[in-house]
């Protein structure tokens, strides 16, 4: 396979490597998209990552095209969008289920393999495994994480801010937060894991399936191929105008 690897700050080439082979517990992804993060400008021209070589970048989504023997095989040819720190699954965070607190984590990117590549082996299972994708934020473009977990079924727990709110409709794809305090996103995770005042018409299972689903056909109107097909519109329009109102003139100099 083909991958961008990084040999030292400001040395990084584009080669052919050796496809990799997941283990039992991992899954092999098909990279089909990857972002380029802040984080990966100054890894790659200033400060290198933790090991060298490595080919970077932590930001993609793909299909698992090959499952490890102890995972379960319906992952096969599913999309994901992947979570890149790798808990250890042994500390006491991770005992806790606090993987975001693991103390010996691993990280797709810069201190594993990552996203620059045609594939991408060291991603355990539970990382696909998500039931809800929460992202707390205070500013943001048109964020491709969000898209992502849209994009792979997953309802999204987000702050009411712009560039989320153009991607995620209140209670269809999932809940809107109007601050940043814990307790806020507290309350919402709760709403979309139990019930409130007795039973609702449909189970909360049910209720996360249809906003995932909800999510995937919305995130399709942000499709590379639809948003090139917008933009060529908007530039067509906007030339054809300046050529209308086009007249000769002279100047005296």
């Amino acid at each position: 396979m083909k991958a961008w690897i990084l040999h030292n700050p400001n040395n990084m080439t584009y080669e052919e490597t050796e496809k990799p082979q997941p283990k039992s517990d991992e899954v092999l992804v098909a990279v089909k998209a990857a972002g380029i993060c802040g984080s990966d400008i100054p890894r790659a021209f200033v400060t290198g990552a933790h090991v060298h070589p490595i080919i970077i970048g932590h930001e993609f989504s793909g299909q698992v095209c090959a499952c490890g023997t102890d995972v379960d095989a319906k992952w096969q040819g599913k999309p994901v969008g992947i979570f890149p720190l790798i808990p250890c699954g042994t500390c006491g965070p991770c005992q806790k289920k606090q993987y975001q607190m693991c103390r010996n984590y691993n990280y797709l990117g810069s201190r594993c393999d990552g996203g620059f590549a045609g594939y991408v082996e060291q991603v355990p299972a539970m990382l696909c495994q998500a039931d809800c994708f929460v992202f707390p934020s205070f500013q943001e473009g048109l964020p491709v994480a969000v898209m992502e977990a849209m994009a792979v079924g997953l309802p999204v727990i987000a702050t009411r801010i712009r560039g989320i709110t153009d991607l995620l409709e209140h209670t269809k794809g999932g809940y809107l937060a109007d601050d940043w305090e814990p307790e806020s996103y507290g309350v919402k995770v709760r709403r979309m894991f139990s019930e409130r005042g007795g039973k609702s018409g449909i189970s909360r299972k049910q209720r996360r399936q249809e906003m995932g689903q909800w999510n995937r056909q919305r995130v399709q109107k942000f499709a590379l191929p639809v948003v090139e097909d917008k933009m060529r519109r908007i530039y067509q329009s906007v030339m054809e105008e300046i050529n209308e109102n086009v007249t000769d003139t002279h100047v005296n100099l």
